[in-house]
Protein backbone atom coordinates (compact mmCIF):
# COMPACT_ATOMS: atom_id res chain seq x y z
CA UNK A 1 0.00 0.00 0.00
CA UNK A 2 1.06 3.51 -0.53
CA UNK A 3 0.64 7.30 0.16
CA UNK A 4 0.65 9.29 -2.96
CA UNK A 5 0.98 12.65 -3.76
CA UNK A 6 0.45 14.16 -6.79
CA UNK A 7 0.34 17.61 -8.30
CA UNK A 8 2.44 19.77 -11.44
CA UNK A 9 5.11 22.48 -12.43
CA UNK A 10 2.58 25.39 -10.72
CA UNK A 11 3.74 24.44 -7.23
CA UNK A 12 7.11 23.27 -7.89
CA UNK A 13 10.27 24.89 -6.60
CA UNK A 14 14.06 24.29 -7.33
CA UNK A 15 16.17 26.07 -5.27
CA UNK A 16 19.43 25.74 -3.50
CA UNK A 17 19.25 26.17 0.08
CA UNK A 18 22.02 28.33 2.47
CA UNK A 19 24.04 25.67 2.82
CA UNK A 20 24.78 24.97 -0.54
CA UNK A 21 22.15 21.98 -0.36
CA UNK A 22 19.86 21.58 -3.55
CA UNK A 23 16.31 21.05 -2.41
CA UNK A 24 12.77 20.17 -4.49
CA UNK A 25 9.90 21.81 -2.44
CA UNK A 26 5.91 21.36 -3.65
CA UNK A 27 2.49 21.26 -2.29
CA UNK A 28 0.03 18.81 -3.58
CA UNK A 29 -2.97 16.60 -3.37
CA UNK A 30 -2.56 13.89 -1.33
CA UNK A 31 -4.05 9.84 -0.82
CA UNK A 32 -3.38 7.48 1.60
CA UNK A 33 -4.42 4.17 0.39
CA UNK A 34 -6.58 2.42 3.22
CA UNK A 35 -8.34 -0.13 1.18
CA UNK A 36 -12.51 0.12 1.60
CA UNK A 37 -12.47 -3.45 2.84
CA UNK A 38 -15.65 -4.87 4.59
CA UNK A 39 -13.62 -7.31 6.95
CA UNK A 40 -11.53 -4.38 7.96
CA UNK A 41 -13.83 -3.49 10.95
CA UNK A 42 -13.52 -7.47 11.89
CA UNK A 43 -9.48 -7.42 11.47
CA UNK A 44 -9.14 -4.13 14.06
CA UNK A 45 -11.24 -2.47 15.88
CA UNK A 46 -10.04 0.88 15.09
CA UNK A 47 -10.19 0.31 11.35
CA UNK A 48 -13.12 2.66 11.34
CA UNK A 49 -11.44 5.21 12.89
CA UNK A 50 -8.27 4.93 10.93
CA UNK A 51 -10.58 5.77 7.79
CA UNK A 52 -12.11 8.40 8.93
CA UNK A 53 -8.79 10.36 10.12
CA UNK A 54 -7.23 9.13 6.78
CA UNK A 55 -10.29 10.63 4.89
CA UNK A 56 -9.96 13.69 7.08
CA UNK A 57 -6.65 13.91 6.23
CA UNK A 58 -6.93 13.91 2.40
CA UNK A 59 -9.16 17.12 2.76
CA UNK A 60 -5.63 19.25 2.58
CA UNK A 61 -3.61 20.01 0.67
CA UNK A 62 0.00 18.78 1.82
CA UNK A 63 3.79 20.73 1.37
CA UNK A 64 6.75 17.92 0.86
CA UNK A 65 10.25 17.94 0.74
CA UNK A 66 12.82 15.76 -1.27
CA UNK A 67 16.65 16.43 -0.39
CA UNK A 68 19.92 14.45 -0.64
CA UNK A 69 20.32 12.14 2.54
CA UNK A 70 23.85 14.09 2.66
CA UNK A 71 22.14 17.31 3.37
CA UNK A 72 19.41 16.59 5.73
CA UNK A 73 22.10 16.71 9.00
CA UNK A 74 22.79 19.96 7.68
CA UNK A 75 19.39 21.47 6.71
CA UNK A 76 16.68 19.81 9.89
CA UNK A 77 19.67 19.58 12.71
CA UNK A 78 17.34 18.63 16.18
CA UNK A 79 13.78 19.80 13.86
CA UNK A 80 13.44 16.55 12.35
CA UNK A 81 15.90 13.89 15.24
CA UNK A 82 13.85 10.56 14.61
CA UNK A 83 14.64 11.15 11.15
CA UNK A 84 18.32 11.59 11.42
CA UNK A 85 18.59 8.76 13.70
CA UNK A 86 17.03 6.81 11.02
CA UNK A 87 19.31 7.57 8.53
CA UNK A 88 22.16 6.54 11.25
CA UNK A 89 20.51 3.40 11.24
CA UNK A 90 19.94 2.84 7.99
CA UNK A 91 23.02 5.11 6.00
CA UNK A 92 22.64 3.23 2.67
CA UNK A 93 18.64 3.32 2.54
CA UNK A 94 16.49 6.37 1.25
CA UNK A 95 14.11 7.00 3.97
CA UNK A 96 10.21 9.48 3.81
CA UNK A 97 8.88 11.01 6.94
CA UNK A 98 5.32 11.36 6.90
CA UNK A 99 4.05 14.50 9.91
CA UNK A 100 0.89 15.62 11.14
CA UNK A 101 -0.54 17.74 13.68
CA UNK A 102 -4.08 17.53 14.09
CA UNK A 103 -4.80 17.73 17.62
CA UNK A 104 -8.14 20.15 17.52
CA UNK A 105 -10.58 19.21 15.50
CA UNK A 106 -12.05 22.58 15.43
CA UNK A 107 -9.00 23.25 12.90
CA UNK A 108 -7.69 21.85 9.41
CA UNK A 109 -4.94 19.49 10.16
CA UNK A 110 -1.34 20.05 9.18
CA UNK A 111 0.86 17.02 7.31
CA UNK A 112 4.09 17.18 5.40
CA UNK A 113 6.23 14.93 3.63
CA UNK A 114 9.98 14.85 3.91
CA UNK A 115 12.43 12.42 1.67
CA UNK A 116 16.05 11.61 2.20
CA UNK A 117 17.24 10.14 -1.07
CA UNK A 118 20.39 8.53 -1.55
CA UNK A 119 22.16 11.02 -4.04
CA UNK A 120 22.18 8.99 -7.23
CA UNK A 121 18.45 8.59 -6.93
CA UNK A 122 18.05 12.41 -5.92
CA UNK A 123 20.07 13.67 -9.18
CA UNK A 124 17.48 11.29 -10.79
CA UNK A 125 14.60 12.86 -9.23
CA UNK A 126 16.27 16.14 -9.28
CA UNK A 127 16.15 15.47 -13.23
CA UNK A 128 12.68 14.19 -13.43
CA UNK A 129 11.45 17.27 -11.72
CA UNK A 130 13.46 19.78 -13.95
CA UNK A 131 12.08 18.46 -17.12
CA UNK A 132 8.67 18.60 -15.47
CA UNK A 133 9.05 22.30 -15.02
CA UNK A 134 10.88 22.80 -18.19
CA UNK A 135 8.22 20.83 -20.36
CA UNK A 136 6.08 22.72 -23.01
CA UNK A 137 3.40 20.07 -22.36
CA UNK A 138 1.15 19.59 -18.85
CA UNK A 139 2.98 16.67 -17.01
CA UNK A 140 2.29 15.35 -13.66
CA UNK A 141 4.07 14.29 -11.08
CA UNK A 142 2.86 11.09 -8.39
CA UNK A 143 5.48 10.34 -5.32
CA UNK A 144 4.10 7.46 -3.60
CA UNK A 145 5.63 6.22 -0.15
CA UNK A 146 4.95 2.60 1.13
CA UNK A 147 2.46 2.83 3.63
CA UNK A 148 0.91 0.00 5.28
CA UNK A 149 -1.89 1.11 8.35
CA UNK A 150 -0.53 2.40 11.83
CA UNK A 151 0.32 0.72 14.72
CA UNK A 152 -2.50 -1.68 16.51
CA UNK A 153 -2.64 -0.19 20.12
CA UNK A 154 -0.66 -2.80 22.73
CA UNK A 155 1.34 -3.61 19.53
CA UNK A 156 5.48 -3.59 19.70
CA UNK A 157 6.60 -1.94 16.56
CA UNK A 158 8.09 1.27 15.94
CA UNK A 159 5.40 2.65 13.59
CA UNK A 160 2.89 4.96 15.50
CA UNK A 161 -0.79 4.48 16.48
CA UNK A 162 -3.17 6.74 15.00
CA UNK A 163 -3.20 9.03 17.89
CA UNK A 164 0.67 9.38 17.85
CA UNK A 165 0.55 9.62 14.35
CA UNK A 166 -2.09 12.71 15.05
CA UNK A 167 -0.63 14.16 17.46
CA UNK A 168 3.07 14.74 15.64
CA UNK A 169 4.83 11.30 15.77
CA UNK A 170 6.15 10.75 12.39
CA UNK A 171 5.50 7.83 10.38
CA UNK A 172 8.74 6.34 8.44
CA UNK A 173 9.41 4.58 5.32
CA UNK A 174 12.13 3.68 3.39
CA UNK A 175 9.51 2.90 0.29
CA UNK A 176 10.05 5.89 -2.32
CA UNK A 177 9.29 6.17 -5.86
CA UNK A 178 8.86 9.19 -8.36
CA UNK A 179 6.91 9.15 -11.37
CA UNK A 180 6.24 11.95 -14.43
CA UNK A 181 3.44 11.48 -16.76
CA UNK A 182 1.77 13.38 -19.47
CA UNK A 183 -1.92 14.53 -18.66
CA UNK A 184 -4.35 13.90 -22.07
CA UNK A 185 -5.79 16.99 -23.13
CA UNK A 186 -9.24 16.24 -21.49
CA UNK A 187 -7.11 15.96 -17.70
CA UNK A 188 -5.08 19.39 -18.59
CA UNK A 189 -8.27 21.39 -18.49
CA UNK A 190 -9.75 19.79 -15.27
CA UNK A 191 -10.09 22.14 -12.36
Amino acid sequence: MTWTITGDASSLLLCVTKHGNPVIRGEGRHAPYFPDDPAGPALRSDYTTIQSALRRLQTVCTDWRILPSAAAREEFGPLHSTLLARMDVQPDASVAEISCLDREKDKEPALSFVVALQPIAFQRVHDLFTQLITAPRELEYTISIGFLTFRYPGATTETPTLQEFLSGTPYFSDEVSVSIRRLNSRDAHVS
